[in-house]
C-alpha cells in the first residue's frame, strides 16, 4: 500500500501535489480540513501524510498525536512559514517542504527521504525499548538470585586468589570488581560473631578435608545484614592435594527468619500451655459457704461443680462430728440418718 494522505485545502496545490505522486505511483488520497483528516486516518493508516500548516479547523501539527509512532508527517507551509515549519517539526513532523512548483515536482524525493529517516528512527526506538526491557529483565533476574559462585585457586596450602562471580551483587551488594580490588572484602562483610567459625572452616579445607555447608552472617553494603550458606566444591590434583575450590553461596534469610518465628511461636505456645496448666488447677472457692465460682461467673455447691466437670455422684450422709453436732438424738445408732442415701 502507498497511500499518501494529503491534507491541503487549496484546490490548485493539492491537483499540483496529486501529480507528482502520481508520476512516482503514490496513491494520493486528499482531504481539506483537520476532521476528514482524522476520519481518513480512523479508516485506514496512511503510508506517509503530507499536512499543510495553516487549514480551515486548526494547525496541521493538532494530527501529530494521532500520527505519533504510527506513521510519518511532512508539514507544508507558505514561503516565509519557515519558523513555523520548525515548531511543526519539534512536535514530531519528520520534515517540512516551502511550497512552491518546484517543491511539489521534488515530493516523490522528498517523500522517500522521509520513510527512509523514518523508519531508521523506528528502529532505532524499537532497539532502545529493546535494550530497556532487556536491562529491566536483567534488573529482575539479578534481584531474584539468591546464590552466586566464587572460585578459589590454591598453591601450597594457601589461597592466593578468588574469583567472583558477577551475580556476587545481587546477595553481597558489591560487584565481582569489588572484591577483586579488596582480597579481604569477603572477610570484613563476615558479621565478627561468625568470623572465627569461618576462619576454622577455611583452614579445614586448604588442609584437604570436605567440610559440610556452613551458615553464617554478613553485612551487605547496604549496611543490611543477611544469613547465607556456603558450600564448598573441593577440586584435587592427581596425588590428592588441594589446587582449588569452588564455594556457592546462597541467601537464606528468609528461612532463618521463619525459623525463628517458628521457634518463638513455639516457646510462646508452651508458656500458654504452662499457663492453661497452672491456672486449671486453681479453683475459686469461697471461704465462707464453700461455694465454687464456674468459668461464667455463677457459684455452684461443691458437689454441683463437680458432678457438671468429672462425671461423679455423691452419695449424701453424715460424719460422726456433723450426726453429734444436728442430731444428738442419734449419736449413738449405728445407722445415722440418710446414710445410704444417693444423689440422683
Amino acid at each position: 500500500m502507498k497511500n499518501i494522505l494529503v491534507v491541503e485545502d487549496e484546490s490548485g496545490h493539492a491537483e499540483l501535489i496529486v501529480r507528482a505522486l502520481a508520476d512516482a505511483d503514490y496513491t494520493a488520497v486528499v482531504v481539506c480540513t483537520l476532521a476528514e483528516a482524522r476520519a481518513e486516518i480512523a479508516r485506514q493508516t496512511p503510508l506517509l501524510a503530507l499536512v499543510d500548516h495553516n487549514l480551515p479547523d486548526g494547525a496541521g501539527r493538532e494530527l501529530m498525536s494521532l500520527a505519533a509512532g504510527v506513521f510519518p508527517v511532512v508539514t507544508m507551509t507558505a514561503h516565509g512559514d519557515e519558523l513555523l515549519a520548525v515548531q511543526a517539526i519539534k512536535s514530531g513532523a519528520v520534515d517540512y517542504v516551502v511550497k512552491s512548483p518546484e517543491a511539489f515536482s521534488e515530493l516523490p524525493h522528498t517523500i522517500e527521504r522521509a520513510l527512509r529517516d523514518w523508519n531508521l528512527d523506528l528502529e532505532r526506538r524499537q532497539m532502545q525499548q529493546a535494550l530497556r526491557e532487556s536491562e529491566e529483565r536483567y534488573r529482575r533476574i539479578t534481584e531474584g538470585l539468591t546464590d552466586y559462585l566464587y572460585s578459589v585457586r590454591v598453591a601450597e596450602g594457601r589461597a592466593v586468589s578468588t574469583t567472583h562471580a558477577a551475580a556476587c551483587v545481587a546477595v553481597t551488594g558489591y560487584l565481582a570488581e569489588e572484591f577483586a580490588l579488596d582480597p579481604y572484602l569477603w572477610f570484613n562483610m563476615i558479621v565478627p560473631e561468625d568470623r572465627a567459625r569461618v576462619t576454622i572452616q577455611t583452614q579445614r579445607i586448604l588442609a584437604g578435608v570436605q567440610v559440610p555447608p556452613m551458615e553464617h552472617r554478613i553485612v551487605r553494603k547496604d549496611g543490611v545484614t543477611r544469613w547465607v550458606i556456603d558450600t564448598p566444591i573441593l577440586h584435587r590434583d592427581p596425588v590428592g592435594g588441594i589446587v582449588s575450590y569452588d564455594g556457592v553461596v546462597r541467601d537464606i534469610t528468609e528461612r532463618k527468619e521463619a525459623e525463628a518465628a517458628r521457634e518463638h511461636l513455639i516457646t510462646s505456645l508452651q508458656h500458654a500451655l504452662a499457663n492453661v496448666k497452672k491456672l486449671a488447677g486453681l479453683l475459686p472457692i469461697c471461704a465462707g459457704c464453700k461455694q465454687i465460682r464456674d468459668d461464667k461467673g455463677y457459684w455452684n455447691q461443691v458437689e454441683t461443680y463437680i458432678e457438671e466437670h468429672t462425671g461423679t455422684r455423691f452419695t449424701h450422709g453424715m460424719c460422726p462430728d456433723c450426726l453429734k453436732k444436728y442430731f444428738p438424738e442419734f449419736a449413738g445408732s449405728e445407722t445415722p440418718p440418710g446414710a445410704t442415701s444417693a444423689s440422683p
